[in-house]
């Protein structure tokens, strides 16, 4: 497999809501937080408004400490396939930067 390829860029746009939003206590037992190589960008990222991303994601990135089931998506890219750049953005953001 290709071992350089481009980092993955997801816009969450309210999927995880629609899912539901489970206790961090309830994560599948092979996630484990911080998700590394999962640079996150949401409202509760420090620098947000200015679209810095973080090199993973952390509990303190949830909302009441409660995940949503598209973390489960972003753990099954960093673990099954070649991708180790993974860059998710659940808005708003005014600007990207690092991409």
């Amino acid at each position: 497999m290709e071992k350089n390829l481009a980092p993955i860029t997801i816009i969450s746009a309210g999927q995880s809501n629609m899912d539901g939003r489970v206790p961090v206590s309830e994560l599948p037992a092979d996630i484990h937080l911080p998700l590394t190589n999962c640079h996150y960008c949401s409202n509760y990222t420090p620098d947000h408004n200015k679209g810095v991303f973080q090199a993973s994601l952390k509990t303190s990135d949830l909302s009441q400490d409660r995940w949503g089931f598209d973390l489960v998506t972003y753990h099954n890219i960093l673990q099954r396939t070649p991708y180790q750049g993974l860059y998710v953005s659940q808005p708003p953001l005014t600007k990207v930067s690092g991409l």
